[in-house]
């Protein structure tokens, strides 16, 4: 499942991250990682940018951006 896929409200872990991009790099540097936990607080009115939680941040990503984060289910 992609983070553009993700459910409001719900906890998802991050799988990872796809690609070997500059954006795939710069999201890492953001805390977007492998087993950091994600929740997704809401969409604009034409869906671009999706706003997440990440750990106690607030981030605002692209759909682009967002659809290089794979998750899986929070246990």
């Amino acid at each position: 499942m992609r983070l553009t896929d993700a459910i409001n409200a719900i906890t998802y872990k991050i799988r990872g991250v796809t690609g070997a991009s500059e954006v795939a790099r710069r999201l890492a540097e953001l805390g977007v990682v492998r087993g950091a936990e994600v929740r997704v607080l809401g969409r604009s009115l034409f869906g671009d940018p999706i706003r997440v939680r990440l750990g106690e941040s607030h981030l605002a990503l692209r759909v682009a951006e967002a659809g290089l984060v794979e998750l899986e289910p929070h246990a």
